[in-house]
């Protein structure tokens, strides 16, 4: 399965999104220069601080 790493303005947060159920997208002029080692740091702490399923 493949990925995209982005923006999720519903759950304000980063998420993986699984190419095969993406139906549209829109492409903005925004960008994160200088940015990517912040950016990385969440992502991979979202790995990890997850609540337990009950």
């Amino acid at each position: 399965v493949r990925v995209v790493v982005a923006w999720c303005e519903l759950r304000e947060g980063l998420r993986n999104f699984r190419t095969d159920r993406i139906t549209g997208a829109v492409p903005l002029d925004a960008f994160f220069r200088g940015e990517g080692d912040r950016l990385r740091k969440l992502w991979t702490d979202g790995w990890t601080n997850r609540p337990s399923a009950a």
